[in-house]
C-alpha cells in the first residue's frame, strides 16, 4: 500500500509502508497529520485512520490534489487534559504532541528540534538536565543581583521606619533597636528574594541566573510552574540550605539532577540549548 501524507501545506509521497511506519514512529507523521492512501474516500487524520483518539475535528479534503494547508494543532480543551511541550512549554492536548524519547514535542517546535538531533545538539532519550556546578553558578549570580537589589529594598525600609544603624551606636544598650533592626532587615529582605523568583520563575520559567546559563525550571510533564508551584519552591530551596546544604548536593548524584526542593516541588531543571 502506498500512502501519501501532508507536511508544512505540502503532499508527500507515495511511501509504502514500512516507510510510512517509520515516519510514524519518528514523528514525521502526527497524530493530526492528514493522510490518505488508494481506497480512502477522501483524507483523513492519521489518529482518526490508526484509532488514535483525535485532538479536535478537522475539515478534511476531498482529495490528494486538493491539499491545501495542515490542520491546526489544537490546543488543550481543558486543564486535565493539558500536556506541554517540552522545548516552548506551551500547553496542548495529548495528540497533539508528538512523542520523541521521553519528550513531547509540539509540531511548531519539531522541525527545529528534529535538526538540533540530526547536529547532535539535542539527546533523543533524555532530557539535559541542569547539573550541581551550573545551577551552583547561576544561583551565584541571582546571589549577586539579590544583594544589590535588596540592600537598596532593606535601607530605604529602614529609612521608611526612621531607624538607622547609627542607632546602636548611640545606645549600646539598646537590644531592643538591635532586634528591631535585624528583624525588619530580614523580613525585607526575604519578601524581596521570593517576590523575585516567583516572579521570574511563572513568567520566564527561570531566573536571570539561569536564563544567563540557559536553564529553565519545569514540572515534571515539561508545564510551567504556578505561582503556588513556584512560592513552594522558594521555600523549599530554603529548606534545602538549612540541611547543610545536603539539599542542594543530592542533585549531583541524582539521576535527573533534582535538589530536595525539586524533589518536594516535582520540578526539574533543564538545559535550554
Amino acid at each position: 500500500m502506498k500512502w501519501f501524507y501532508a507536511e508544512a501545506g505540502q503532499q508527500r509521497g507515495p511511501v509504502e509502508d514500512e516507510e510510512f511506519r517509520h515516519l510514524t514512529a519518528s514523528g514525521a507523521v502526527q497524530p493530526d497529520t492528514l493522510v490518505w492512501h488508494d481506497g480512502m474516500a477522501s483524507w483523513q487524520r492519521w489518529d482518526a485512520v490508526s484509532g488514535v483518539p483525535p485532538a479536535s475535528p478537522v475539515t478534511m479534503p476531498t482529495g490528494p490534489q486538493q491539499l491545501d494547508v495542515v490542520a491546526p494543532v489544537a490546543a488543550a480543551q481543558s486543564a486535565d487534559d493539558a500536556k506541554f511541550c517540552s522545548v516552548c512549554g506551551s500547553a496542548f492536548s495529548a495528540a497533539a504532541l508528538v512523542p520523541i524519547g521521553d519528550r513531547l514535542i509540539c509540531i511548531n517546535c519539531k522541525p527545529a528540534f528534529l535538526q538540533s538531533l540530526r547536529e547532535g545538539r539535542q539527546g533523543m532519550s533524555t532530557n539535559q538536565y541542569g547539573g550541581f556546578w551550573i545551577r551552583f553558578a547561576a544561583r551565584f549570580i541571582d546571589g549577586i543581583i539579590m544583594t544589590i537589589v535588596s540592600g537598596i529594598f532593606q535601607f530605604a525600609g529602614l529609612a521608611a521606619l526612621g531607624i538607622s544603624l547609627t542607632d546602636l551606636g548611640k545606645n549600646p544598650g539598646d537590644v531592643g533597636a538591635f532586634f528591631t533592626i535585624f528583624a525588619v532587615t530580614s523580613l525585607i529582605g526575604v519578601g524581596i528574594q521570593m517576590a523575585y523568583e516567583v516572579y521570574f520563575l511563572v513568567t520566564r520559567g527561570a531566573t536571570p541566573g539561569k536564563i544567563l546559563l540557559n536553564l529553565k525550571v519545569v514540572r515534571s510533564d515539561g508545564g510551567p510552574l504556578s505561582v503556588g508551584r513556584a512560592v513552594g519552591r522558594f521555600f523549599g530551596n530554603m529548606l534545602s540550605g538549612m540541611t547543610l546544604s545536603i539539599g542542594y548536593i543530592i542533585a549531583g548524584i541524582d539521576d535527573q539532577k533534582r535538589a530536595l526542593h525539586d524533589h518536594l516541588c516535582d520540578t526539574r531543571v533543564i538545559r535550554t540549548n
